[in-house]
């Protein structure tokens, strides 16, 4: 429905000064590599990567595991840079800005625009999502950790710190401690693959060999697949335990014609402990909220 409140939270018009108007076509440039982005990957992925016939290094289940594992606590508590953007037929958001967090529950992601502005603020507090517009002075909340709100975004119910997880090589929480069906060389695709299966889906993951990242995955849902890849990776976060972190990466929903596309600019630790206020939200007085059920 054209005239809804829910679509109206998405519509708001933006008027520019003429100083604006000339930083912005000054910014365009940068800013539209980073919509092209996608594109950009898929032609430099087919340029040079080679297919890798034998393991770099013999690996077992128990590398991955390891490697999910440091990789979950290091997110514990985090800081990140990074652009990050949706993309549907319905909807698209993007920007560079910042991701803080507490994984598994909590996250606050800010979004700028070309000029800087602050423009799209997304919190997840436990299973309470907000996702808020500020120029529009509009806010969504929900309750099933952003499934409701990434339904009628991305066209699927995928919660926010799926996202995140995905985005940073990590299997999400549920599949922490599924049994791996199957794990062997696979010579296609140059990588070991790895498979799990819980209740009606099916997630398949491709390793790196020299150095445990994950380089692809697919999982199978009711709702279709979701499929993520993995470029540019390279050791992130200067530990003694030390992971390789996919800095380009691409999650699609083939099914919903969607995708979330992330550039990790950087990873790292926070410099003290976050307040319990940056997890949430309060809206300014001219604020609309929308709760959608």
């Amino acid at each position: 429905m054209k005239n809804s409140k829910w679509n109206r939270v998405f519509m708001g018009s933006f008027d520019y000064s003429a100083t604006e108007v000339i930083m912005l076509k000054m910014r365009l440039y940068s800013w539209r590599l980073f919509r092209i982005a996608p594109l950009l990957w898929i032609l430099g992925g087919c340029a040079h990567h080679a297919r890798v016939e034998k393991p770099i290094r013999a690996l077992v289940v128990a590398d991955l595991l390891r490697d999910q594992s440091v990789r979950r606590g290091y997110l514990e508590s985090f800081s990140a840079k990074l652009k990050m953007g949706y993309e549907s037929p319905k909807q698209n958001v993007s920007g560079k800005g910042r991701l803080v967090g507490k994984y598994p529950q909590l996250f606050r992601l800010e979004l700028r625009d070309p000029l800087g502005r602050l423009h799209y603020v997304l919190i997840q507090n436990g299973a309470s999502v907000t996702a808020h517009y500020p120029r529009n002075q509009q806010a969504v909340k929900e309750s099933a950790s952003g499934k409701k709100y990434f339904e009628r975004i991305l066209g699927a119910p995928v919660s926010f710190d799926e996202i995140v997880a995905l985005a940073a090589g990590v299997l999400p929480t549920k599949w922490e401690k599924a049994p791996v069906l199957n794990w062997g060389w696979d010579k296609e695709a140059g990588a070991y693959r790895a498979e799990f299966v819980l209740a009606k889906e099916r997630l398949t993951v491709w390793v790196d060999s020299a150095n445990t990242a994950i380089q692809s995955l697919r999982l199978e849902t009711p709702n279709g697949p979701v499929t993520a890849e993995y470029q540019d990776r390279e050791p992130c976060c200067d530990t003694k335990t030390a992971f390789y972190l996919g800095y380009e990466v691409r999650i699609r929903l083939d099914r919903q014609e969607s995708s979330v596309n992330v550039t990790w600019d950087a990873l790292g630790k926070p410099t003290q402990d976050f307040a319990a206020s940056v997890f949430e939200f309060v809206p300014a007085d001219k604020d609309k909220v929308i709760e959608i059920h």
